[in-house]
């Protein structure tokens, strides 16, 4: 297929795609003569680039990096515009050596280079580009550009960065009514997998000025202090100023400073009890019961604000707004003013917070699983091998 800077057209890859073998390198030619050169180290320092990018135009100038041997894609970091002109000001990416999961790459665009199937035999200085995006736990070809010389990034640029764009949709004005809607962001399985908590801070710092930004995890999207929403963290960056870059690597938690793009990468924790629980299984044990009241108040503006837990776990609000955790419903009721949401919310009839009894949930459930007895071995001797 090939496409045009007018057109994005989607085609569903299977996981095991391996139809296109990525340029080990000698398919990059060389700038231009006169194009100019840079300093890698210069603009990766400079841009808040991981150490491994590969930076592949910069300040509107090429370059012909050395790409490690079998590569699989190239992973978009930054594909910037300049301001006056739209030419593509910088262009980098992070090599990867096979094709990952989709899954945990959702929103990632990939770029694969193959040695040009209509250049002459004797010339490999075309080639062919493929540029892939993960959406719904797969990998779908956006689009394929043939016969392309070393000004490749230049023409894949405007599909590239309007699929980057694409990540700003929906924003939705606090208070945020993703849960309402039945609508989770993409950092909803970090949250359930105990890699991220519900209400937590997301900080990022703008590459070469100092400023830093804040965001908080509501319904697994990232939610601005102005209330505006993001299912993707590379919409929070859109919004916030940045042009085309990849907010899984520029977004870090703020306790600690890993970015999303490792935390999304590193195994989840070895007991599946440890992991951030919901309401509803707190429901379910009885640690909450249905119709449960819970109050928190802010003092300063004279408010008390009450929710009611529901047999499904969610939490409804004196409006009548349903919410599934306590961090949206805190951020809903107070118009985003406040976004902790386990330490805020008191159960009325003993004044305990919903993180001392999310404690006793977890306690309960470690020893429920301390108590489960061990796997006798199967007369097929299935487990003999584990035992052993």
């Amino acid at each position: 297929m090939s496409t045009t800077d007018n057109a994005v057209e989607f085609h569903s890859l299977a996981a095991g795609t391996s139809g296109t073998v990525m340029s080990t390198g000698d398919a990059l030619t060389p700038s231009p003569p006169g194009a100019g050169s840079f300093d890698a180290i210069a603009v990766r320092a400079r841009e808040a680039l991981p150490a491994e990018t590969v930076v592949i135009v910069a300040d509107g100038h090429s370059a012909a990096p050395r790409l490690p041997a079998d590569v699989w894609g190239l992973q978009v970091i930054a594909a910037d515009t300049a301001i006056d002109g739209g030419q593509l000001a910088l262009f980098a990416a992070l090599p990867l050596a096979a094709q990952p999961d989709a899954r945990v790459h959702d929103g990632d665009i990939v770029v694969r280079l193959r040695h040009g199937a209509t250049a002459p035999a004797d010339s490999p200085t075309f080639t062919d580009v493929d540029v892939l995006i993960a959406r719904e736990d797969q990998w779908a070809l956006a689009g394929t550009w043939t016969g392309m010389d070393a000004e490749w990034p230049q023409r894949i640029a405007a599909t590239v960065t309007r699929l980057m764009v694409c990540d700003t949709s929906p924003v939705i004005k606090s208070p945020a009514p993703a849960a309402a809607n039945g609508r989770f962001g993409a950092l909803r399985e970090l949250v359930a997998a105990g890699k991220l908590r519900d209400g937590e801070k997301l900080v990022c710092a703008r590459p070469g000025t100092g400023v830093r930004y804040e965001a908080h995890v509501i319904d697994g999207g990232l939610q601005l202090p102005d209330g505006r929403w993001f299912a993707r963290p590379s919409g929070a960056l859109t919004a916030l100023g940045y042009r085309h870059q990849n907010g899984w690597h520029y977004w870090c938690r703020a306790r600690d400073g890993v970015p999303l793009s490792e935390i999304r990468q590193a195994p989840p924790p070895r007991f599946p009890y440890r992991r951030e629980p919901h309401l509803l299984g707190m429901v379910s044990d009885g640690t909450l019961r249905a119709g449960d009241e819970l109050r928190f108040a802010q003092p300063r503006k004279g408010i008390v604000h009450t929710a009611q837990v529901l047999t499904d776990g969610q939490l409804r609000l004196d409006d009548g707004s349903c919410h599934p955790s306590p961090a949206a419903a805190v951020a809903a009721a107070s118009h985003g003013s406040v976004t902790e949401g386990w330490r805020t919310w008191r159960r009325v009839r003993d004044n305990r917070t919903l993180a001392e009894l999310r404690d006793e949930h977890r306690n309960r459930a470690a020893l429920s699983h301390a108590q489960q007895p061990p796997e006798s071995p199967t007369s097929d001797g299935a487990s003999q091998e584990l035992l052993s």
